[in-house]
């Protein structure tokens, strides 16, 4: 997480800080399996893990939670939010040499080969690490090609892996063929 410092004091942002908290509660989610009627059953552990992250950011947006007239317009917030993070996040993707299927860079561990750092891929775009910076994402791009020797590896904006299905889609549409709502508020 990126912490920027003002006047001292450390800040971080609110998107990237949902998207980690909503990562926890998913990691918690797949250790069960569905029953027959589609329900997870946690544990009271895992149940009160998920509700204190959940409660977390019911407390850090408590005056837009009270501000909000409908359900509908905290689901609203929670998708800018989302929408905040993939945007202007950069993420490094491959394919496995083995099976072909998509990876995602997430991050270099130190405990696999020691004084060596190992690079570690995912299957799933929500564990990927973002880059704010194509400048340093590229840096760490060409340094795992020439540590890997894996030459699919480019970088790719993470809002086309990480939005639902259709926002990715209706944004690029509208990066192609402009804003058709804006056009309808001209006429």
């Amino acid at each position: 997480m990126e912490k920027l410092r003002i006047n001292d004091q450390r800040y971080i942002s609110l998107a990237e800080f949902n998207h980690i908290r909503r990562n926890l509660v998913k990691d918690i989610l797949e250790r069960y399996d569905k029953d027959e009627n589609g329900q997870r059953h946690l544990s009271e552990f895992d149940q009160g893990q998920a509700a204190a992250l959940s409660h977390i950011m019911t407390v850090v947006m408590d005056e837009e939670v009270h501000d909000a007239e409908s359900p509908d317009e905290i689901r609203e917030m929670h998708r800018k939010l989302d929408m905040e993070y993939a945007l202007h996040r950069y993420i490094i993707v491959g394919k496995d040499a083995e099976t072909g299927e998509r990876v995602f860079f997430r991050k270099h561990c130190e405990h696999v080969e020691p004084d060596e750092l190992t690079p570690v891929f995912t299957t799933l775009p929500r564990l990927a690490k973002a880059w704010t910076d194509y400048y340093w994402a590229s840096v760490t791009c060409e340094g795992l090609k020439r540590t890997t020797g894996d030459d699919t590896l480019r970088i790719e904006p993470a809002w086309m892996y990480l939005l639902p299905p259709g926002e990715a889609e209706k944004r690029l549409l509208n990066a192609i063929f402009g804003d058709e709502s804006a056009e309808e508020k001209k006429d």
